[in-house]
């Protein structure tokens, strides 16, 4: 689980753009990459309880209890 939060940068952007690509989105841009992946590591400082909600295009990027997903559904102030 919380794998996200020990990979290098480098990998951690691949895997990112790998799965964004394997789910028909766009790719997003360095700077919105970088972005998103120092939202990832700051919720490890954080705690792990804390969630993430980013939207991509059409849908959002989250990080709900360590796991990483998309969700297509508008947010009503919870995350499931």
């Amino acid at each position: 689980a919380n794998k996200h939060r020990t990979v290098p940068d480098a990998h951690l952007a691949l895997v990112l753009r790998h799965w964004l690509s394997l789910a028909g989105l766009r790719m997003p841009s360095e700077a919105r990459l970088s972005d998103l992946m120092r939202q990832m590591r700051g919720l490890h400082a954080l705690g792990h309880d804390r969630q993430m909600r980013v939207r991509h295009g059409t849908v959002f990027i989250c990080c709900v209890r360590g796991r990483v997903l998309l969700d297509d559904e508008p947010s009503s102030g919870q995350m499931a």
